[in-house]
This record gives C-alpha cells, structure tokens and sequence, in this order.
C-alpha cells in the first residue's frame, strides 16, 4: 500500500549480506536525500579508500579495510508530503514513562543524514549480527525510522520492538522507570556504532609511540585518527565522531606530551555565575576545555625527568564531527542526595562558533553549527517530562511531545528546560566533500 504522502515503506528491516555498497543513482533518487544547511546532499562517504576493495565477509574480526557507507541522489522533494508538510510529523506513543526514549529519537530521526542511511537500504548491508547485540539494535532502529518516515503525519507510532531489544542488553532500562535520555543516547549510538562497523583490523594499536616527538602535533593526531578508523569505521562514527587534542606540559623541563581522543557528544558543566541567572553555551564550552594544574596527588609521570612533576594540562579540538551532540550536565547525584540545575543556558540557533576552541588540520571545514534538535526536561530530579524540538526539512520547528506534534515557536526554544542539544555543521563546501577527503590509512599505521 501507498500511504497519502506518496511513501510506500518496506515490510520489514533485516540484515543484508555484507557487501559494501554503492546506491545506483535511480535507486539514490527514491531514497530520501540528505540536506546539508545550505540545501546541498548530505552524504556520508568512504572513510577511506584502499587500493584493492574486496567483499567482507560476514565476520566480527575481519581485516578487511573497507569503509563506504556513501549515498548519493539529487535533490527531489522526497521529503515532504503533497501539501508540502515534512514527512516525519509523526509521534511515538508513551509505553509508561518511556518519554525520556521518545524525545531522543526524534532528535535522532530529524538528523537527516542518519535516517537516509536507514531509510535507502544501506544500513541493512553493514549491519554485523557477531556482536554482542546480534545486530538486533540496527534492526529495530531501522524498522522503526522507516515506520515513522512511512506513517502518515499527525498519527502514531509504538517504539516497543526497539525498547524490548535495548532492555535486553542494557539491564538498566528494563521495565518503565523514568531515565536519563542523555545516558539512553549514549548507549544507543555506542550500540549502533558497534553493529555498523565495517572494520575490525587486530591486535589493537599501541599508544606507546617511539616517534612521537619527531613528529608534529597534526601528523601524531592523524595518524590516531586512522588508527582509530581503521577499526571503528562506521556511519555513526562518521556522522557523530570527533576528536579531542589533550596534552600535558611538564612544568619541569617543559617536555610537552599530546594524546588524542575519540568522541561523540561534550557533556559540558553548567557555568555558575556569582550573581546568580543564566550564562551562556560559551561560558560552560569554556569551563569545560579549561586549562587544569597538575599537582600533589595529581602530579605528572615525565618520561623526560624520569619522576612525578607538576604539569599544566590543556583540552581542544583537534577533529570536529558534522553533527555535534552537546549534554549540559544539569543532574547532580551526591552520596545522600543529588539536585537538577535550572539555571537558564543561552546558546545559539545559528553561528555556534567553536573556533576557539580547535586546534586541528582544518579539513573538516570551519567549526561553525546550527541547532537543529533539542531533547528537554521539565521537571526535577525525581520525576518530570521529557519532550524534543526538531527542525524539519522545511526549516520550521516542531514539538514532539510523545504521540503528539505541534508547531514551535522557534523564538521560544532557549529556555531553562533544553537538556541534549544537537548541532549540525554549516560548512563552505557541501558535506560530501567535507566527508569525501577522508585519508588513505594505508602508510599511517
């Protein structure tokens, strides 16, 4: 059958054979296209590209270096309906205290870019059933972004398929208590890297480099970003991954050491004004990547001195990813007792400038956002109501309040009640270029 919108969605989600895949361009046209901001596709390309390609078997340790989860397709007007509307204005129904689930995935089914992904097929040819999770999370992820992308608007949906397999392998949120949807996102796009990852090159590298100090601060931070591709290369590590630069400078003899870390979301501390009232998303970006003294019992092993020293450690951005997930750490739990943060956290819609705080290669492009999604709370430590507001293809704001969506006014969004917020990079060039350019692995190693 053929909904009203014009979509005719699949019967079911499974796990294809996993061949990477190329979406032919009349295929790449039925599937819904990703939009970048500035109206260019979004695609999600080749983290990088090996000179001889051959099919991966269907195995947990692989060494097969292939990674391209690409999608291409024109822009068509796939993703509205025949009065204009978006697609996806479709709700999820409370199973019992399930909103904290419903308002982070309708964040993650208005990042346009992940839903294509599920939505053309493709997902279903990287999922990988050797994990710990058989791939059932993939599955049922997949099944329900194209039930909400297919559902006609102003109805919906159940999430039950997808509650029962997140049960099943994250104990904590069994039954129907009230969680973090912080910590529900978290394990889910952990879980989905997991099953979606197309490389699994062994035994794990070592951090212990000889040459680190002969090299530059970009060539060491590269080279651990291909080592790190080079086994967790998926499209949720593409789309949501970043990098941190960390290093540490011996107050000593001055030696200075950098490391170089993953990530997928900043759970950035809400700054404390002395007068009290609101702060900005800069004043806790700034708290957050703070430089930090080491010493007395937090003292610094120099390899150079040979002893502890006392040291001065600094945090930045080294890579930055094309969908930023920023948490404000408003839940506190103490030993007795733990309290919520309502203090009112002003951040921008457009122009999220995080320039200061990158010091990286610069081929992602500048490090500029806009908000796109925002997961609330309302509410205290021990109850309240989760919701989510979400930009739709037509650049206007929604309001997803479990089975029910409304119109938002997008001058009200900033409000002591945003919780997870989630950023999408505004780039000079289209998307596909910026996750086009990608480094050959081979010779990084």
């Amino acid at each position: 059958y053929v909904h009203d919108n014009g979509y005719a969605p699949s019967d079911n989600f499974t796990p294809k054979p996993r061949t990477p895949l190329r979406l032919p361009r009349e295929t790449a046209r039925e599937a819904l296209p990703a939009l970048s901001p500035s109206g260019q596709s979004m695609a999600i390309n080749s983290c990088f590209r090996p000179e001889s390609p051959r099919n991966r078997p269907d195995s947990a340790r692989s060494r097969e270096s292939t990674c391209s989860p690409s999608m291409g397709g024109d822009l068509v007007d796939g993703w509205f309906t025949k009065s204009g509307a978006p697609r996806n204005l479709v709700g999820l129904n409370n199973l019992g205290n399930t909103c904290f689930m419903n308002s982070i995935l309708q964040c993650l089914n208005n990042t346009v870019p992940l839903a294509q992904y599920f939505l053309s097929g493709q997902a279903s040819h990287h999922i990988d059933t050797s994990t710990r999770t058989r791939g059932r999370l993939a599955v049922e992820f997949g099944n329900l972004v194209k039930e909400m992308w297919g559902a006609m608007n102003n109805t919906a949906v159940n999430a039950a398929g997808l509650k029962s397999q997140i049960s099943k392998f994250a104990h904590q949120f069994s039954g129907y208590n009230q969680h973090d949807s912080q910590e529900l996102l978290r394990y889910l796009l952990d879980g989905l890297h997991e099953e979606l990852t197309l490389t699994r090159l062994d035994p794990p590298y070592s951090y212990d480099d000889p040459k680190e100090d002969e090299r530059t601060d970009n060539e060491n931070g590269l080279r651990m970003h291909a080592n790190y591709l080079a086994r967790n290369c998926s499209a949720i590590a593409q789309l949501f991954g970043g990098q941190f630069k960390s290093c540490v400078q011996c107050a000593t003899c001055n030696r200075r050491s950098c490391t170089f870390d993953p990530f997928m979301d900043l759970s950035v501390p809400i700054a404390s004004k002395s007068r009290g009232g609101d702060c900005d998303l800069s004043d806790c970006l700034s708290l957050f990547f703070e430089d930090e003294t080491l010493e007395k019992k937090d003292q610094y092993y120099c390899s150079r001195c040979k002893a502890h020293r006392n040291a001065r450690k600094s945090l930045c951005l080294f890579r930055v990813p094309p969908v930023l997930v920023v948490h404000l750490k408003r839940f506190s739990k103490g030993t007795w007792s733990g309290h919520k943060l309502n203090t009112l956290v002003n951040f921008p819609i457009t122009q999220l400038d995080l320039s200061k705080y990158y010091d990286g290669p610069g081929i992602e492009g500048k490090p500029i956002y806009e908000l796109y999604a925002i997961s609330n709370h309302m509410g205290g430590l021990d109850g309240g109501h989760y919701v989510a507001h979400c930009q739709g293809p037509d650049r206007r704001w929604y309001s997803f309040n479990d089975s029910r969506v409304t119109a938002a006014n997008s001058g009200r969004l900033v409000d002591a009640s945003a919780y997870v917020l989630f950023f999408r990079q505004v780039p000079t060039r289209s998307l596909t270029d910026v996750l086009g350019r990608r480094e050959n692995i081979q010779g990084k190693l």
